[in-house]
Formats: structure tokens, sequence, C-alpha cells
């Protein structure tokens, strides 16, 4: 996840390469168009009221990924993660320059301009846009989903839409009713993953097993996210969204001391689960983990126990 600026280093927050590494591993999930579409249809219409007409129109299997590098190199470094090109079919309304740009960036800590973020990225987007001659002739633009996929242990407390920046009592007041998307990177949609702990989530899909793990009250609560997603996602047409999911979810298991090196042979997994063993299986590492931890736990009072006897003798 980014900080609260593209800038932020691993030595600044103090986490390193196993932050880091968890960083790419979670977008690397985002990168498959299923994922991009469990997202859409299973938690925008939570978020905008309406909207599910819209998205029936969206083409996911004709949908690509778009080059951040090709628009301007600092676009990602410095303003967005990740950009979806998804055709729009409505229809006979089809064509070249029928589609919706989606916009996705990861937050792990709330960023007070985002909404300026946000922004700047459209506009850099709609000026790489315009230098095609087409869009010139059309004389209009496409519409900007800026998306921001936030999982910080706190709630998210910043301005969606860029208006709300400028200090009360400095503008008209016409216009501030309910919040209504511009979709041209006024404003942007907030999924707030802390939001969705407890909460029924949709079904056979992938972000919902992701808020699942980061919303985890305990590693107890691991086995049921990893049976369903070995369950859900078995069907060709699903292993990479598996296979990418399951090198995430398992590096955050590792980062709590659990050992998945037997999981990882999928194959393995995959028999473990249609046994009905796979849970079990999770429940035995993680038992050892908690055990290793209790057992460093004693020996470092140990130590600290000596050391404070010597230092008083």
């Amino acid at each position: 996840m980014a900080g609260t600026g593209k800038a932020a280093t691993a030595a600044e927050t103090g986490k390193g390469r196993p932050r880091a590494r968890h960083d790419q591993t979670y977008k690397a999930v985002y990168k498959l168009v299923h994922a991009l579409q469990h997202l859409v249809h299973g938690f925008l219409p939570d978020v905008i009221e309406g909207v599910e007409e819209w998205l029936e129109h969206f083409d996911f299997e004709r949908a690509e990924l778009m080059s951040t590098e090709q628009i301007t190199p600092d676009l990602a470094r410095r303003y967005i993660d990740m950009l979806w090109k998804v055709p729009i079919v409505k229809g006979r309304m089809r064509g070249a320059h029928l589609y919706v740009v989606v916009m996705l960036e990861f937050q792990s800590r709330v960023d007070r301009y985002m909404a300026l973020r946000v922004q700047s990225a459209a506009t850099r987007i709609y000026e790489h846009l315009l230098q095609d001659p087409k869009f010139r002739r059309i004389g209009c633009v496409v519409p900007i989903l800026p998306i921001v996929v936030y999982n910080g242990s706190s709630r998210w407390t910043a301005a969606t839409r860029m208006r709300d920046l400028v200090r009360p009592g400095t503008r008209p007041a016409a216009g501030a009713g309910p919040w209504e998307p511009g979709f041209t990177g006024d404003s942007y949609v907030l999924i707030d993953m802390g939001s969705y702990a407890g909460r029924e989530l949709p079904d056979d899909n992938v972000v919902s097993l992701m808020v699942r793990t980061e919303t985890m009250r305990g590693l107890d609560e691991a086995g049921p996210v990893l049976e369903d997603c070995l369950r859900q996602f078995e069907a060709p047409e699903f292993e990479g969204l598996q296979q990418q999911f399951l090198t995430w979810f398992y590096l955050v298991l590792e980062r709590q001391g659990v050992d998945c090196t037997v999981l990882k042979d999928r194959e393995r997994a995959r028999s473990m689960a249609k046994e009905g063993k796979i849970r079990t299986f999770l429940d035995a590492r993680i038992q050892e983990a908690n055990s290793k931890l209790k057992a460093e736990g004693r020996q470092e009072g140990r130590q600290e126990g000596r050391q404070e006897g010597r230092q008083e003798g």
C-alpha cells in the first residue's frame, strides 16, 4: 500500500522488504481482470446508489491494463497505482473510443489530499488521451472511475471530493447536496476494507476474501478463508486468480510466523481441501506458530531476568 504519499519509503514505514513484498503481492491480485470485476460489481453498488445499470455495460472480457509509463513516467510513483481500460457496450454503441478508465489506488494510511492526487492523475490521463486526433474530432472525453482501496486500521477521514478540500465559507453553498460522482477525476470512490468487518460480503468474490483476511480478529479465522478460496476458484479460468491470491494470503500468514511451505504445493492443498483436511492442517500450523512465539517470549523473559540479576549483584 502507498502511505500518506507515493514517495513513502521502506525506511519511513519501518517495515522494510517484508512490507514491500506484501504490497507487491496485494496489488498483483488486482492486475487480474476477475479481481477488478469482483471489486466493481461486488462493492461499488454499496457506495454509489443506482450504479448497477451502468456497470452492466462494462465489457470485462475485453478489459486491459493501461501503461502508466506511457501517460507520464511519474504517474504511478506520485499519483496512482494502476489503470484499467474497460470497454462499454450499450446496445449497438461500441467502438475503440467507447470505454471507461478505472483508476486504482491502494492505501494503508489516510491521505488528507487524496482528492487532489486523484484529480492531478485524471488531468494527466486526459492530456494523454487528447493527443489522439480521434478524441479531438469527437469533442468529448471518456469517463474516469477513480477507486481508492483502503485497508488501514482506522477509518478513512479524508475528503473524497476536491471541492471539500476548499475551506468552508470561501465557496458558495450551491451544489452542496448529496455526493454525485462526476467520473472526471473530481472525486473518487472509497472502498474502506475495515468498514466491512462483520458484514455480509459478496459470494465467490476474491475481494471479499481479501477483506476477510485484512479484518481477521485472529489467525483462527484464516482456515475458512483458505477453504473458500480453494473451493470458489477451482475452475481453470480462475487458476491465475487463485494462485495470486494465495501468494499474498500465505505471505500474510508467514509474517505471523505460520509455516505455509506444504500449502504452497497447490495440488496438495487442493487434495486436502477436497478431503476436508485443509482447515485442520492450517490450524495445526497456526498452533505451532503460537507455541513458538510463547516459547520465545518465555526465553526472552528469562534472559531479561538474568540480566537484571547481574545488574543488581
